[in-house]
């Protein structure tokens, strides 16, 4: 089932080339080799492109070349490949470029997979739990915004550091939480959205006005990740909880949602 919080980005086209030419070269002879191509973008990583796969010939030095379509928004790509001989897609190395040259000597890195499940840093929320927030990624931070303990409801922003890199930290885990700037009204179960440098959160219900909300709210990301004055901006033409909000190229979009007992399966956009 979809969260109401999950934002969706195009894969890029599928690897629009796979050539080889002799040069000096540790690739394995005579082994297939299979690439696929991801994008990375404010909204994450894309769902990964059809695979394709070159077979080295017998005794020669063979770079495999693998090019691509630029995707638009695109911070870098996810070359990914599979061990010699292999299909499965276990290892990969990013780029900036729409191409790259298999030499046999770059570093790969592992490809991750949900074996097990690690714990982070937990939410600093006052010692208490937090539900029914809304939460976003962009740029490297993780940010939780709202929700409620079921009896209190909060106005609270918090964001944190996403450990990209492994150095400080298991890669994929977060650092300490940090609070930044608070909502004008306690606000839960709504829809958060990221994009071109804004965080947007989207309806929910308003504890401080104790109503299903129609009112958007926005904020500049800071460059330390912290978030400035929140704002409002053109509310929603009908109060509604619990979205499923999407965004792209430019446009958000509100999918269904529900207003106490009704369930909507109406869509916005804006």
């Amino acid at each position: 089932m979809l969260s109401a919080h999950h934002v969706f980005a195009v894969a890029p086209n599928n690897p629009a080339s796979l050539t080889q030419s002799t040069n000096a070269s540790t690739l394995a002879s005579s082994t297939t080799y299979t690439y696929a191509v991801s994008a990375v973008t404010d909204l994450g990583e894309t769902t990964v492109s059809s695979s394709v796969n070159k077979t080295t010939g017998a005794g020669a030095n063979e770079q495999n070349t693998v090019s691509w379509n630029a995707v638009v928004g695109a911070s870098y790509y996810k070359v990914y490949r599979g061990a010699a001989g292999s299909t499965t897609l276990s290892q990969y190395i990013e780029t900036t470029n729409t191409s790259l040259v298999d030499t046999g000597n770059l570093t790969w890195e592992s490809k991750p997979s949900f074996v097990t499940w690690n714990e982070t840093v937990n939410l600093n929320n006052g010692g208490t739990g937090v539900q029914d927030a809304c939460s976003v990624a962009y740029n490297g931070y993780l940010y939780a915004i709202g929700g409620s303990n079921g009896s209190t409801h909060y106005a609270n922003s918090y964001y944190a550091p996403i450990n990209t890199t492994g150095t400080s930290g298991a890669l994929g885990s977060i650092g300490s939480w940090t609070s930044t700037a608070s909502l004008t009204d306690a606000v839960d179960n709504s829809g958060c959205v990221a994009y071109n440098g804004y965080v947007y959160v989207l309806g929910g219900y308003d504890n401080t006005a104790a109503g299903i909300s129609t009112t958007v709210y926005y904020s500049q990301i800071q460059s330390t990740g912290a978030l400035g004055t929140w704002g409002t901006t053109t509310g929603l033409t009908t109060g509604v909880q619990n979205p499923v909000v999407g965004i792209n190229n430019g446009y958000i979009y509100i999918l269904g949602g529900k207003n106490g007992a009704t369930v909507y399966n109406n869509t916005y956009y804006a």
